[in-house]
């Protein structure tokens, strides 16, 4: 067991530039945090060890005084017990304390939230969250302009379990948790005066459980406490722990079922049942829509439909960013929500072929760019054609160095490559699925290229398929989509004819197994295809239309809080912390898969699908193809390339090339657990 502490919630001046998580109004609400255990407790958020919130440089004399008089109350600050954790667990906790509303003449806008992936703010964590974490409000936090109702409708309406939920949250919902309560407390509320133990045996609940009759030696009441239900939920919950049943997902290969009562039995069976049956329900429909997209794919008529206003939108994108920085000197990690473009962006430095993070660039004073924002009112690309339009684009060192190298391919319009005259590279952008490529990269490719000089790049043609192509023509400054059969090749070569010069971002569909090898840009123009490796002609298509690749890493653990921090930036700190708590469990069992983690339904989704694939290792040959660098994977219709992810590395002559690792720790083991039953557990590591 590890010990911990409650840390303290001080009420500071509006001007005091503290840390604080959920700002309003005219009061901030700064963090103190005590370091006792491998973790913290600030009010609420889980972060990493030797950290703390605030301090004497953040926040001024006035603040000073609060943190004096918060040190002397130390030695009777309240110590809380938790559950044992792996210490996998304990590494993969993040902080999300550090969120800051800097006034740049007005805080942020309090609009609606519709974040990646049509991540509204409707959809709030549908986990429900244990004692461990849970917050209660401080009165010292002032009020809030969202009522508490809002986080209970926005429950209502998400899936309430997933395989990343707590066993002990499903057992304690709607119950009594008594584990933390004295045994003298329990004895009275349920048995009155006639029952108690002398003060050194008034001991918690929990520790009551590991040997009942050294505290009660009398038998009948024993059974009478054995006997009510807060105590059996409660024996069930050690009975878990002691098993290593943490999560949900370890409820199902959990060989002692029938030692839990039948009440927790059935609370865990009804939270896998509902998560099976919507997870069902909700393939059926994705079914039913993909039926009806293949419905429309095979009309062969083309349409040609003129966007009203999205140019505008997208050309006039609204900036914002977030600040990051760990300061040695206090142990703070800080996190700050601005609007505009950040006073400074991230340095890359070129070697040879490649563009790659400067991280030895130490010259800029903290804090530093961790993420920038891009707001279209009427949404990107990318969402227009899930009629579901997402405004924000979320711009990270990754997807920033991708436009970086397109932009120096783009000195090449400046000169000539013998007599085909001006010339750009061509580009193939490989990443993980679902990490971002078609949303993030291809929206602010587009951006940064409609900013471009109209004279060298007088139209982007967003591709989408074949049969899918929005042309932005930068001298009408208009946006009109066309659709049919070849849609993107006919519009191409009717801009070309016409002498017009200009860009093409090509996004592979999911449902595309490989390149369109005909389609070819004319002279002068260039092109940038988004697609994961697991179209199966990548390198022809390399060979053929002499491409260079660009490979995308999947985000980092603080881009994605980052991410969290923008788009939860109104909601209460409660609302906060529980969508952050979601999020983090859910990365921790897919990776930082940007389309699965932010929601319930679609982790819910993502997981059947992923244990689908895991329960299919049957074979050596499927051993193979799950080791780290089972490149071969992708280029096959192996469905073990969905476990997969694609991590950058120097290929030959200085180009870039890629490498494969398992998408989380989490899912290496449990890869682990099927692959001891094929072969040996040394053949396997060698394989490694």
């Amino acid at each position: 067991m590890s010990s911990f502490r409650v840390c303290a919630v001080t009420a500071v001046p509006h001007g005091c530039a503290t840390v604080a998580s959920g700002m309003r109004g005219r009061t901030l609400r700064a963090h103190h945090v005590v370091v006792v255990g491998p973790r913290q407790h600030c009010a609420g958020w889980m972060v990493p060890a030797c950290r703390r919130c605030g301090g004497l440089r953040a926040c001024g004399v006035r603040h000073a005084v609060w943190m004096t008089l918060f040190l002397w109350l130390l030695v009777i600050s309240v110590r809380i017990s938790f559950l044992s954790y792996s210490p996998f667990d304990c590494l993969l906790v993040f902080s999300f304390n550090s969120i800051q509303l800097r006034k740049q003449g007005e805080t942020m806008s309090g609009r609606p939230e519709k974040g990646l992936y049509g991540n509204e703010e409707g959809q709030a964590s549908a986990v429900p969250q244990g004692h461990s974490r849970r917050r209660t409000r401080s009165d010292l936090e002032g009020n809030t302009d969202q009522p508490a109702a809002t986080c209970i409708r926005v429950e209502e309406a998400q899936l309430r379990w997933t395989m990343c939920s707590y066993v002990r949250d499903i057992l304690q919902d709607g119950e009594t948790d008594i584990s933390k309560m004295k045994l003298n407390d329990f004895l009275r509320e349920h048995f009155g005066s006639r029952a108690a133990v002398e003060e050194e045996k008034n001991v918690e609940m929990w520790y009551f459980l590991e040997s009942p009759d050294a505290y009660i030696k009398d038998e009948q009441l024993l059974e009478e406490i054995s006997n009510l239900k807060d105590y059996q939920l409660l024996t069930d919950r050690r009975k878990l722990t002691d098993g290593s049943v943490h999560y949900l997902e370890d409820w199902i290969k959990f060989k002692k079922k029938d030692t839990l009562t039948p009440l927790a039995r059935k609370k865990l069976n009804d939270a896998l049942t509902q998560i099976r049956k919507e997870v069902a329900r909700w393939e059926a429909e994705e079914r039913a829509k993909q039926r009806a997209e293949e419905d429309v794919r095979q009309d062969t008529e083309e349409k040609t439909t003129k966007l009203e206003g999205f140019y505008e939108s997208v050309y006039g994108a609204k900036w914002g960013h977030v600040l990051g920085f760990y300061d040695d000197k206090i142990f703070e990690d800080r996190m700050e929500i601005h609007e505009g473009k950040p006073p400074q962006s991230w340095t890359y430095k070129k070697e040879g072929l490649i563009f790659e993070k400067d991280d030895g660039v130490e010259q800029f004073s903290p804090p530093r760019p961790r993420l920038m924002v891009l707001t279209s009112d009427k949404g990107w690309p990318y969402s227009w054609r899930e009629n579901k339009p997402i405004v924000d684009c979320y711009v990270n060192c990754e997807v920033e160095r991708a436009w970086r190298i397109v932009k120096d391919d783009l000195k090449g319009l400046s000169g000539t490559y013998g007599w085909y005259g001006p010339t750009l590279r061509q580009r193939i952008l490989i990443g993980t699925p679902g990490i971002g490529k078609s949303m993030n990269a291809g929206s602010y490719l587009l951006y940064q290229l409609l900013h471009c000089d109209a004279k060298k790049i007088q139209v982007v043609v967003h591709c989408f398929g074949e049969d899918e192509a929005h042309v932005f023509d930068k001298t009408t400054k208009t946006v009109t989509k066309y659709v049919g059969s070849e849609a993107s090749e006919s519009v191409v070569s009717s801009l070309s004819e016409r002498g017009m010069k200009g860009y093409i971002i090509y996004d592979v569909p999911t449902n595309e197994a490989q390149l369109p090898i005909i389609f070819a840009p004319p002279t002068g123009w260039g092109t940038i295809v988004l697609a994961s490796p697991k179209v199966r002609n990548i390198n022809e298509f390399l060979r053929q239309r002499v491409s260079h690749l660009i490979i995308m890493n999947c985000p980092e653990e603080m881009d994605v809080k980052a991410m969290c921090a923008w788009m939860k930036r109104d909601w209460t700190p409660q609302g906060q912390e529980k969508y952050w708590w979601m999020v983090s469990e859910q990365m921790i069992f897919l990776g930082p898969i940007l389309r699965y983690i932010f929601d319930a339904k679609d982790f819910s989704k993502r997981y059947d699908e992923l244990d689908r694939v895991l329960r299919s290792i049957k074979s050596r040959d499927d051993v193979v193809c799950v080791t780290r660098e089972a490149i071969t994977a992708w280029f096959t219709e192996n469905p073990f390339q969905k476990l997969m992810c694609v991590k950058r590395k120097r290929g030959n002559l200085g180009t870039e090339d890629f490498r494969t690792d398992l998408l989380s720790r989490h899912l290496g083991r449990r890869v682990f657990s099927f692959v001891e039953k094929i072969i040996p557990i040394n053949e396997f590591c060698g394989l490694q």
